[in-house]
C-alpha cells in the first residue's frame, strides 16, 4: 500500500504560487513575464556560444532588475499582516440561510464557543442517507474561470500567498497547493445530479478563508493601511461595501451564486470494532481549528478522488475522499498505509453541512465502522497529535453509551472544532430519530 502523507517544509522558493499566479493575471502581465526570463537567459546562451561581450552586459543587466523587482516585492509582502475581521463573529447573529435553503430545510445552528455557526438540513439528510448513491455527478468547467473572472486582483492575491508561504515556513506548517473538488449545487431532496468543478486549495484560501479576515499593511506601525476587509467579500444577498453593519440581516448565498472555490470537506467519525469512538486533536501544522479536536477522518476532497472512480455519483465521491483521509490520518507519517479492506468495514455518509465561519464550505458528515482497536492506529504527526493529558477515545458499545458519550462531548465544546461539532449534532439527531440506521455500529465483526 501507499504511504502516508509526511510533513514537508515549503520550499524557499515558492514555485507553485508563480505558477498560480501566472495562471490569474492578464495576458499581458504573462508576455511581460516571459519577456523578462527571456532577457535574462537568451543573451547569456548567445554570449557562451558567440563569446559576444556585450551580449553578457545584456543579460547581467535583465538579471540585476529583476532581482531588485523580486526584492521589491519581498520588502512589500514582509509587511502584510493576516487578522481576524473585527466585523466577526458578530456578523454571523443574524445571517439567514437562502430561500432556496430555506425551502429544503436549513437552518442555521450557532456553535458559540467556537464564535461560529453551521448550515444544515434534517430533511436534507434523511435524503442523503437513503439517496446520496443515487445521485450523480456533473463536471463543469467554467465555474472557475468566472470566479477567476470576477476577482481583478491577481497581483494582491499573490501578495497574500507569498506572506502566507513566508509564515508557513517560519512555523514550519503545511501550506502547499493541491487540486480539489468543488460543489456547485445547493443539495436538496429533489437534486438527482449535482454539479463539481475542480478547484485547488489556494483557490479555497483566498475565497472560504480570506472573506472572514483582514489584510494590513504594517509599513506604518501607527497606522497601519487596511488592504483587504473581508466582510465585504462574505458571500451574502444583502452585504455591500457601502453597508456592511453586523445588525443588519442578511441571507447566506446558494453555492451555485457564490464566488467561493467551496471546495467538498468529509469528516467521519470512526467506531472501532469493540465499540470505542475514536477522534484526534489537529496538530500545530494543520491549516484549520489547531489545537482542536477533529473528526478522525477529515479534511477536503481531492480531485483524485474524483478522477479514480469508475461510477461517478456523489456517494462514492464522498466515501472514498472520507476513507483516504481516515487511512492517511490514522497511520504515522511515512509508513505504510493498511489496506482499507483490513483497516475499514463500512463508511456511510450521514448529513451534510455548510461552514458559515468559512464562507459556506460545504461539507459531508459520516461514520465509520473499523475492523481494528485503537492499538493498531497512530496519528499521522503531519497533520494531527495525540497527547496524553487530551482524551481522545470514548465508550460506544451502545446506543445508551453513544449517546452519554455524545452528550459529554457536546457539553464541554470549547475544545471541538467546527466540523466535529457538526458531526456530533448530526449524529445526535439520527440516534433520536432513526436509531436503526446506527445499529451496524454496535456489531461486533469477527
Amino acid at each position: 500500500m501507499k504511504k502516508s502523507t509526511q510533513y514537508k517544509r515549503p520550499n524557499i522558493i515558492p514555485i507553485d504560487i508563480i505558477l498560480f499566479h501566472f495562471s490569474l493575471i492578464k495576458i499581458e502581465q504573462k508576455v511581460k513575464s516571459i519577456l523578462t526570463l527571456a532577457f535574462v537567459f537568451i543573451p547569456g546562451i548567445i554570449g557562451i556560444l558567440s563569446s559576444i561581450d556585450w551580449v553578457w552586459f545584456v543579460s547581467l543587466f535583465s538579471f540585476v532588475f529583476s532581482c531588485i523587482e523580486i526584492y521589491s516585492q519581498y520588502l512589500k509582502n514582509k509587511n502584510i499582516f493576516i487578522c481576524h475581521s473585527p466585523e466577526f463573529p458578530n456578523f454571523f447573529i443574524n445571517i439567514q440561510p437562502s430561500v432556496k435553503e430555506t425551502k429544503a430545510g436549513y437552518k442555521i445552528v450557532p456553535i458559540r464557543t467556537q464564535k461560529d455557526a453551521i448550515l444544515i438540513s434534517d430533511q436534507v439528510d434523511q435524503y442523503l442517507r437513503k439517496s446520496i448513491n443515487k445521485i450523480k455527478l456533473n463536471l463543469v468547467d467554467h465555474k472557475k474561470n468566472i470566479i477567476y473572472s470576477q476577482q481583478s486582483r491577481a497581483n494582491f492575491w499573490k501578495d497574500i500567498l507569498i506572506q502566507k508561504h513566508f509564515e508557513a515556513r517560519q512555523k514550519k506548517t503545511m501550506f502547499f497547493n493541491e487540486k480539489k473538488i468543488s460543489l456547485l449545487t445547493t443539495i436538496n431532496p429533489k437534486k438527482l445530479k449535482v454539479d463539481v468543478f475542480e478547484s485547488d486549495y489556494y483557490l479555497s484560501y483566498l475565497t472560504n478563508d480570506l472573506c472572514t479576515l483582514n489584510a494590513e499593511d504594517h509599513s506604518n506601525e501607527q497606522e497601519p493601511d487596511l488592504l483587504w476587509q473581508g466582510a465585504s467579500y462574505f458571500p451574502c444577498e444583502e452585504l455591500n461595501a457601502a453597508n456592511n453593519s453586523s445588525s443588519i440581516p442578511r441571507r447566506m448565498k446558494t453555492l451555485e451564486s457564490s464566488l467561493m472555490s467551496n471546495h467538498i470537506g468529509g469528516n467521519t467519525l470512526a467506531f472501532t470494532n469493540s465499540g470505542r469512538l475514536i477522534l484526534w486533536r489537529q496538530g500545530k501544522r494543520a491549516q484549520r481549528s489547531v489545537g482542536l479536536l477533529a473528526p478522525t477522518g477529515s479534511g477536503s476532497l481531492n480531485f483524485e478522488d474524483y478522477s479514480r472512480l469508475e461510477n461517478k455519483n456523489l456517494g462514492n465521491l464522498v466515501i472514498t475522499g472520507m476513507e483516504r483521509e481516515l487511512l492517511e490520518e490514522c497511520h504515522p507519517s511515512g509508513s505504510n498505509i493498511i489496506s482499507s479492506k483490513d483497516f475499514i468495514i463500512v463508511t456511510k455518509v450521514i448529513g451534510f453541512y455548510r461552514w458559515i465561519g468559512k464562507a459556506g464550505l460545504p461539507g459531508f458528515l459520516g461514520v465509520t465502522k473499523l475492523a481494528v482497536e485503537i492499538q493498531d492506529m497512530a496519528p499521522n504527526i503531519s497533520e494531527i497529535d495525540n497527547p496524553k493529558h487530551i482524551k481522545t477515545d470514548y465508550p460506544a458499545e451502545n446506543y445508551e453509551q453513544l449517546n452519554s458519550t455524545l452528550n459529554e462531548l457536546l457539553s464541554s465544546p470549547e475544545k471541538l472544532s467546527v466540523p466535529l461539532c457538526a458531526n456530533l449534532i448530526c449524529l445526535k439527531n439520527i440516534l433520536h430519530k432513526e436509531p436503526q440506521y446506527l445499529k451496524f455500529l454496535f456489531q461486533i465483526n469477527k
